[in-house]
C-alpha cells in the first residue's frame, strides 16, 4: 500500500481555490477597464501582468483538480531549459498573452488655446500647424481647441513644433513634447497691442500753419507739438477709428477743445477758430 500524504490538497479544494482566483482575476480586470482613463501613466504593455493570476488559476485547476501533467524542454540563451508541472502552463499563458497583447497604433493630440494675459479667455478661431520631422499637419482652431486625430503611436514622447496663428494675436512658434497619455496641450498667445499712428496739420483762422502748438490727446494721455510748418505726428494705443478728446494750446492758452476721430490713413487737419 502506498503511503498517504496528509498534506495533499483534494481535487475539490483545488476547484474552490481556482474558482476564487478566477473571480479575483475578473474583479481586477473589471477595475482596470473602468479606471483605464485614469491610468494613463501605465504603459499598455503592462496590462499583460493581469495574466499572472489567470495563469496561476489555470495551473492550479489543471494540475490540482484534474491531476494533469506537462513537460517542456527547449533551448534559450545558449543553454537548455526544462520546465515541468504547473510552471509550464504558467509560462505558456504569460508568453502567449504578452505576444498577442493589444497595442495602440494611433492616438489623438488635443491642443487648447488661451489668451496669455487672461487664461479664462479662449482663442475662438485661427489655425495651427504641427511639424514632426518632415511631416506637416494643419488644423483650424474652433472654439479654442484643435484636435489632431490618427497620429502614429510612434510620435508619443517625441518632440514636435507647433505654429499658431490667430487674428489679433502674435504668431507663436513653440516646441512641444507629444504626451504619452490623453492629456491636452495648452498654448498661450499674446494679444497684439492696439496702435494707431496719426499725422495732421494745425492751421489758424486764416488757414495759416501754426507752429509750436501744443496738442493734448485723451485728457493728457499723449502730448505732442506741431513743427514750424504746423505738422505733427504721434502714435497712440488706440484702434483705428476710435474717438478721443483733443485740446490745443497756443502759448498756454486753450484754443481748441473737441472730439476727433483717429485714423492711420486720413490726415487730421485742425483749423483753430
Amino acid at each position: 500500500m502506498m503511503p498517504v500524504n496528509k498534506n495533499s490538497i483534494s481535487s475539490f479544494k483545488w476547484v474552490l481555490i481556482s474558482g476564487v482566483g478566477f473571480v479575483l482575476f475578473l474583479a481586477t480586470a473589471f477595475l482596470f477597464g473602468i479606471y483605464s482613463d485614469k491610468l494613463n501613466f501605465v504603459n499598455a504593455s503592462a496590462y499583460f501582468f493581469l495574466l499572472i493570476p489567470l495563469a496561476l488559476v489555470c495551473a492550479g485547476f489543471l494540475f490540482g483538480a484534474l491531476r494533469s501533467h506537462a513537460k517542456y524542454t527547449g533551448k534559450a540563451y545558449a543553454g537548455t531549459i526544462e520546465l515541468g508541472g504547473p510552471v509550464v502552463v504558467l509560462a505558456l499563458i504569460i508568453l502567449m498573452g504578452f505576444k498577442f497583447r493589444p497595442t495602440e497604433k494611433e492616438f489623438s493630440y488635443t491642443v487648447n488655446f488661451f489668451e496669455a494675459n487672461d487664461t479664462t479667455e479662449i482663442i475662438r478661431d485661427g489655425s495651427v500647424e504641427l511639424f514632426f520631422g518632415t511631416a506637416r499637419l494643419a488644423k483650424s482652431i474652433s472654439e479654442g481647441q484643435s484636435v489632431f486625430n490618427e497620429l502614429p503611436s510612434t510620435y508619443k514622447g517625441k518632440g514636435a513644433t507647433l505654429i499658431t496663428k490667430a487674428k489679433g494675436y502674435v504668431t507663436k512658434r513653440q516646441a512641444v513634447v507629444m504626451p504619452f497619455g490623453n492629456t491636452a496641450q495648452d498654448i498661450f498667445l499674446d494679444k497684439i497691442k492696439d496702435s494707431v499712428s496719426i499725422h495732421g496739420l494745425v492751421k489758424d483762422a486764416r488757414k495759416r500753419p501754426v507752429k509750436e502748438a501744443s496738442l493734448v490727446f485723451a485728457d493728457g494721455l499723449l502730448k505732442t507739438t506741431s513743427d514750424q510748418y504746423g505738422n505733427f505726428n504721434v502714435s497712440m494705443p488706440f484702434k483705428d477709428g476710435d474717438e478721443v478728446p483733443l485740446r490745443i494750446y497756443i502759448k498756454d492758452k486753450l484754443e481748441y477743445d473737441n472730439l476727433v476721430v483717429l485714423s492711420n490713413n486720413v490726415s487730421l487737419n485742425i483749423q483753430l477758430p
